[in-house]
């Protein structure tokens, strides 16, 4: 059984694209491809059509894979890998321990387009699916820019998906997770439960790091919210007020979550996910990060296990 994610690209390459055969020709070869970190709305522009839940998530960083034509120059977005907290700190810390858990962060999107199916690579070969593994590894190069030398990505069953992808870039299978529980949404999105937080966080007028911001304006504008009455949480970069319903109470999460079930219907538990580790910076990082492990690596799952 085929994983949905194929089937979708599948199903969009038989639709006209524009520009396809100049597209196939940038992504005809890696010596076109760069992958560099993107915006959120270009991000957007692949997994809204071609990964299987169409959103980000939790994202907060955007790799993009571009090609850019060998004779025009035009440069066509090929896929993109999106990196996250969908994953708590608890199980961040149960990788390679508390010492290390600050350095993982999660691989919780990723997608790659019908045009970059098929790549011919170093040995003349065209080998499709290719663009996906070319992807992920260096994209998780520039997360040790950023200070991650741990990246967790999951596979679900319920996409019929068990890890191809991370097997043919040589992550270590770590066994299942936890289980999440999503909605499912009219227009076919699968949204998980972190959705809940995100609707009880206010972060208006927060400063930006990437504009120039300091930790000192942070602290002036959680100064400033608690003056006005607002209960600050989270911390660093990440506070955020509590919302407040109209009479001044604080929103709870409990209330947030009915308003959800009441809009679109009931969280349904989902089935365990494939979880797969990859650790990547210096020889001699990777090095101690391999020897802090706490989790066996196991066999790979075959796709004749994927519960159908």
């Amino acid at each position: 059984m085929k994983c949905h994610q194929r089937v979708i690209r599948e199903q969009e390459a038989l639709q006209p694209e524009p520009d396809e055969q100049l597209k196939r020709e940038a992504a005809a070869s890696f010596s076109n491809a760069v992958v560099r970190e993107i915006s959120r709305k270009e991000a957007a522009s692949i997994i809204q059509r071609y990964e299987w839940l169409k959103n980000c998530g939790a994202a907060r960083w955007y790799m993009g894979l571009v090609f850019r034509h060998p004779i025009t120059g035009q440069e066509f977005l090929g896929g993109v890998a999106c990196f996250g907290d969908s994953a708590g700190t608890n199980v961040y810390a149960s990788i390679c321990g508390e010492e290390w858990k600050r350095k993982a962060i999660t691989l919780c999107r990723g997608a790659c387009v019908p045009f970059a199916d098929r790549v011919i690579q170093k040995d003349g070969k065209v080998h499709t699916g290719a663009a996906a593994s070319y992807l992920i590894n260096r994209a998780c190069r520039l997360m040790t820019e950023k200070g991650f030398n741990i990246t967790i990505a999951y596979s679900d069953e319920e996409a019929s998906e068990v890890g191809t992808v991370y097997q043919a870039a040589g992550w270590v299978y770590v066994g299942r997770g936890g289980t999440d529980t999503v909605q499912r949404r009219p227009n076919g999105r699968m949204i998980g439960s972190k959705i809940i937080a995100t609707k009880i966080k206010d972060r208006t007028g927060l400063p930006d790091k990437k504009l120039g911001a300091t930790m000192a304006d942070v602290d002036e504008w959680a100064e400033e919210a608690r003056r006005q009455g607002y209960t600050v949480k989270g911390s660093g970069w990440y506070r955020y007020k509590v919302r407040k319903h109209k009479d001044g109470r604080n929103m709870t999460r409990a209330e947030a979550k009915q308003k959800l079930i009441a809009e679109y219907g009931e969280f349904e538990r989902t089935t365990p996910k494939h979880r797969y580790v990859h650790f990547c910076g210096s020889k001699s990082m990777v090095k101690k990060l391999k020897k802090a492990l706490k989790l066996p690596g196991l066999k790979y799952p075959k796709r004749s296990a994927v519960v159908k």
